[in-house]
């Protein structure tokens, strides 16, 4: 009885283990590889397909959903069907109510695709554009007589979300050197690789919205049909945002250690920068003062310049009308002083002979006084006085003007160079004007370049601070990085756990190939004839192949056992056969 309660004990220790265990179950998890394929026939259609590959590494038996972006919910097929298409906001999610799967084991579906990308091929013959008809699954174009065809590939992002990203591109190349030879690129690739039936070449980069490949081949044979045929590079774009993220990564670890190592703390950096750029921008606030001062300054002298040369020539001026004056004023005063001198001499005359005729003067006198006029004598020599006194006074008079024009002539050289000296510091004032302009124009110059140093030290400064401040990733990245990687392979049932690991996104663009024809085919003399005549035609040939290989090996088998075999028997034996021959040719010809 104690045996069976331990047994007992045990069992129910065993499934309470169990039941916890199974609650926490190890995680299924499930690698998934996502192609979408492009078909392209240019001018006429673009389709995608999308190609989901879920490889379990456990086993699974539940309900599961995968979602998948950028596709629609039309022409779905699988390895399993699914038992419905849900919408999830920008996802389309496949469910499966019942589905079990073994370790290793893979479950494949296709479902139509969005559009993301918009192929175009232009395709050129010496120069000239080719209008190629590629409705038929193929590309075919006329160009008789061309030596180099041109190939342009052109690939457009036309989803809004994805043309913000840069994606990796890669565009490889076979060729057949017989035919086509490569000889020119739009970019060089980064792999070419040569030998006696091929001519492989690859290109890898990076997209921004767009990219664009061009490359010339020569013409080097055609088929019988005169077609020469170009492959279709193979072009895949891989939306794995995962190598973005690394380069972004990169990108700024690299920028920051550079940062560091050119500019030590960079708090420290930005603290002495804006210190700079501040000083910089009152230097130039006060050298634009400046220069606004010497603006005002060069105006007053300019005036002061102007009023100087004014002033110089009216003092000119009244010189000239003095000089003019004093030639005029010079000759009067000799006249006068000639006249006075003269007057006097008349005067004495008077004067003595006054006396001597006294007695006429007396009869004059009363003749004059009957007349009505009271003169007398006296009154004579007083009038005789009166104007001797007015001539000295005059002569006075006449001394005192020349001494003034005397005075005049000695300070009218000093008057000259004093209005060349006014009219030299005009010019200097004039010069000095235009100095105190130029440097005015000079200091604002200074000033400008200043504010443009503080404009570029402020713009590296807000770059830097954005740079350090702003997030790792931009929004664009993030939302197209939630989209990829929200493309998961998710479990339905409680208790059980699925993680995803994408192993790749990739779109692959099928191209179409090209055929050219370069030339007519040249089987213009050719007869066609049918199975039966040909079979007869040939068969003659036929038999003497097969007979002259059956005495060759007779010949060599026999050659080391008969080695006396004549030069006879062997001629006779070669008349048999050739006889036979002509038989059997005469009766097939019959």
């Amino acid at each position: 009885m104690m045996l069976r309660g331990v047994l007992t004990l045990l069992l129910i220790l065993l499934s309470i283990t169990s039941v916890v265990y199974s609650g926490y179950a190890s995680p299924v998890n499930v690698r998934k590889t996502i192609i979408r394929e492009l078909d392209v026939l240019p001018g006429c259609s673009e389709n995608t397909t999308v190609t989901v590959s879920l490889v379990f590494d456990s086993g699974f038996n539940g309900s599961l959903a995968d979602y998948i972006a950028f596709s629609g919910d039309q022409a779905v097929s699988a390895t399993v069907q699914p038992s419905q298409i849900v919408q999830a906001g920008s996802l389309i999610g496949l469910v499966w109510n019942k589905i079990e799967v073994q370790p290793g084991d893979s479950l494949k579906y296709s479902i139509s695709g969005k559009n993301l990308f918009h192929v175009k091929v232009i395709l050129e013959a010496d120069g000239k554009t080719l209008q190629p008809d590629c409705s038929k699954g193929y590309c075919y174009a006329t160009a008789l007589r061309s030596h180099l065809i041109n190939y342009t590939i052109v690939v457009e992002a036309i989803d809004d979300l994805v043309k913000k990203q840069q994606l990796p591109i890669s565009i490889s190349w076979s060729v057949d050197p017989l035919y086509l030879y490569p000889v020119k690129y739009s970019d060089s690739p980064q792999s070419l690789r040569e030998s006696g039936t091929e001519v492989a070449f690859q290109w890898t980069s990076f997209m921004n919205e767009s990219y664009r490949l061009s490359v010339v081949f020569e013409i080097r044979g055609e088929n019988p049909w005169g077609e020469v045929l170009l492959p279709a590079p193979t072009v895949t774009i891989s939306l794995d945002p995962r190598l973005q993220s690394s380069l972004i990564e990169r990108y700024r670890s690299f920028t920051l250690k550079l940062l560091q190592e050119n500019l030590g703390n960079v708090t420290s950096f930005k603290e002495n920068v804006t210190r700079l750029r501040d000083l910089l921008y009152n230097l130039s606030t006060g050298f634009e003062e400046e220069a606004n001062m010497l603006d005002k300054a060069a105006v007053q002298v300019d005036e002061a310049s102007k009023a100087m040369s004014n002033a110089a020539a009216q003092i000119s001026n009244g010189m000239e009308q003095l000089s003019k004056a004093k030639l005029s004023l010079k000759l009067g005063l000799e006249n006068a002083s000639a006249a006075v001198d003269k007057a006097r001499v008349n005067l004495e005359k008077i004067r003595s002979n006054v006396s001597n005729i006294d007695l006429k003067l007396v009869e004059i006198i009363t003749y004059l006084n009957l007349t009505g006029t009271n003169l007398t004598t006296k009154d004579i020599h007083l009038l005789l006085d009166q104007a001797e006194k007015n001539l000295t006074l005059f002569q006075s008079e006449l001394v005192k003007v020349k001494s003034m024009i005397e005075q005049y002539s000695s300070i009218e050289a000093q008057l000259t160079q004093a209005v060349e000296n006014m009219r030299l510091a005009s010019l200097k004032l004039t010069l000095m004007a235009s100095t105190l302009r130029e440097a005015s124009g000079r200091l604002r110059e200074l000033a400008k370049g200043l504010r443009q140093a503080a404009e570029l030290i402020d713009s590296t400064l807000l770059k830097v601070t954005q740079l350090l401040d702003s997030p790792a990733y931009p929004e664009s990245f993030k939302q197209y990085n939630s989209t990829i990687f929200a493309q998961k392979t998710l479990s339905r049932t409680p208790g059980l756990e699925v993680n995803t690991e994408l192993m790749g996104d990739v779109v692959y663009v099928s191209l179409p190939i090209v055929k050219i024809k370069r030339s007519e085919p040249q089987i213009s003399g050719v007869s066609l004839e049918t199975p039966a005549r040909k079979i007869h035609a040939y068969w003659p040939l036929a038999l003497s192949v097969i007979a002259a290989g059956v005495y060759i090996v007779m010949f060599r088998r026999r050659s080391w056992t008969s080695e006396k075999t004549s030069t006879a028997d062997l001629a006779n034996r070669i008349g048999i056969l050739k006889a036979k021959l002509q038989s059997i040719e005469v009766r097939s010809h019959g």
